[in-house]
């Protein structure tokens, strides 16, 4: 088989991969920056898989044998597409926080809009933002409305809770989106990163991460792998927060936090690759 010359460096690695499996190889795909981040895990995922395929070789085989050419064109059994399908980031749980979701206690639907319940949705909000913090606005005020019984988050809701919001809280802007900081964290740093644990609940879309924790969660992989493509980091950012799959999408806006980085010189990039500047790791 010939490579187009206009074919990627992926295109080429995943030509050879389909080779390989069609000769009756078994791949089992390793993320270089997972391998540098716990090699134990991924030391262990490979024991299991191989554990598995032994297993199913010992077993015996009781498949009925289908014959082709006994088949009309419509029952013809077709080709199973081949599909990767990227393995979810387990957490290491050696040094970083899990983001842990707080449920607010709500109230009574009919007494939302009175004066007496201002200082309980306040204090709610709080509640939430000091234990998920930095959280989106519009993340914010659906968990307090859904709290109270409240189905959809209008206008009227959105101007009720933003003006319970105190005015000390941080925040910061990404566009029309506001994120609220805790009372514990500076707005803005980078010193506030959380990664999921097996619970679906603890698991995030990056869109619901600001970049300044996708930027920190940068740093922490850059500080474990070293260089490593800017691709595979962003990739491992999405899986930390709780993706199964890095979609386009979600790279990008990981990437936006990688170039914020490079723009604030803590991270150099040359070709592909990423890195902590030498200035910033001193």
């Amino acid at each position: 088989r010939t490579y187009h010359s206009g074919a990627t460096a992926r295109d080429r690695d995943r030509l050879r991969q389909h080779i390989l499996e069609g000769l009756g190889w078994k791949i089992h795909r390793i993320w270089s920056t997972d391998w540098w981040l716990n090699p134990e895990d991924e030391v262990r995922k490979i024991t299991q898989k191989l554990q598995m395929l032994l297993s199913e070789e010992e077993a015996p085989q009781h498949e009925p044998v289908v014959d082709d050419a006994s088949l009309s064109p419509s029952e013809t059994v077709p080709d199973e597409p081949f599909v990767q399908v990227p393995e979810p980031k387990e957490p290491s749980g050696a040094t970083l926080p899990v983001f842990c979701p707080v449920t607010p206690s709500g109230g009574n639907l009919g007494t939302f809009y009175t004066l007496s319940a201002g200082p309980t949705l306040t204090h709610q909000m709080m509640q939430v933002i000091d234990g998920e913090g930095p959280i989106a606005e519009s993340i914010l005020f659906r968990k307090v409305a859904r709290a109270w019984g409240l189905e959809r988050t209008g206008s009227r809701i959105v101007e009720r809770l933003k003006a319970l919001v105190p005015s000390s809280t941080g925040r910061t802007q990404e566009g029309s989106a506001t994120f609220y900081w805790p009372k514990s964290v500076k707005a803005g740093s980078l010193n506030q990163i959380r990664i999921a644990a097996d619970s679906s609940e603890s698991k995030r879309h990056v869109d619901e991460v600001c970049v300044e924790e996708l930027s920190a969660l940068v740093l922490h992989v850059l500080r474990q792998a070293g260089s490593a493509p800017r691709q595979d980091v962003a990739r491992s950012v999405c899986r930390m927060v709780g993706m199964s799959a890095a979609t386009t999408p979600a790279v990008a806006r990981v990437s936006l936090g990688i170039n914020s980085l490079i723009g604030s010189g803590q991270v150099a990039q040359s070709d592909e690759n990423i890195r902590i500047a030498e200035k910033a790791a001193q």
